[in-house]
């Protein structure tokens, strides 16, 4: 992770563990604002003291968070910021004029079929669960698509993958033009 910084010398760093999935179903747009976690206990908190002779510094995730997925918290000079940290082994590709999602694996690009999918759409009056379930033999989900008309009053769709062995990921996604 890098700090960007003017004027501060040191910052408190609090880790949280997330399970992911319960996380998602609670709040899927947790990345597009995390101040949830403000209401509870960090699993870990650090301070670092940040060099002088730079504006940014960058530093490595502890070892016992290296994988699993953590959100990653940095207070200083009065500011408050966090990044989700996701532990997986996942390429993900987002078709937006198709509204699919093409899951593959990062280190040899094979397509994961049975990676379990799980769509919220956000909406006028908030998120709602939009549909769920699994990419097909190529590693294909069309997120967009349901058997209602939906998705006119969907602003954008949080997309939670979630492969047994290869870990998982949150994204978000456009909504596909008509």
């Amino acid at each position: 992770m890098t700090i960007d910084y003017q004027q501060v010398t040191n910052v408190q760093v609090n880790y949280y563990e997330m399970d992911l999935e319960s996380l998602f179903s609670t709040n899927p747009f947790v990345s597009s604002g995390s101040d949830g976690f403000s209401i509870v206990q960090p699993n870990k908190s650090e301070r670092l003291q940040l060099p002088d002779s730079k504006r940014s510094h960058n530093f490595e995730l502890p070892r016992e968070y290296q994988s699993k997925n953590v959100l990653i918290e940095v207070i200083g000079g009065g500011k408050k910021r966090s990044l989700a940290v996701y532990s997986n082994e996942l390429n993900t590709v987002v078709s937006e004029r198709y509204g699919i999602l093409t899951v593959r694996h990062n280190g040899d690009n094979r397509p994961l079929p049975a990676t379990y999918v799980k769509i919220y759409a956000l909406t006028d009056s908030g998120p709602q669960f939009y549909k769920d379930g699994y990419t097909d033999i190529r590693g294909k989900f069309d997120y967009a698509s349901v058997s209602t008309s939906d998705i006119g009053s969907t602003l954008k769709f949080s997309i939670l993958v979630m492969n047994e062995t290869n870990g998982a990921t949150v994204l978000e996604a456009p909504v596909p033009q008509q």
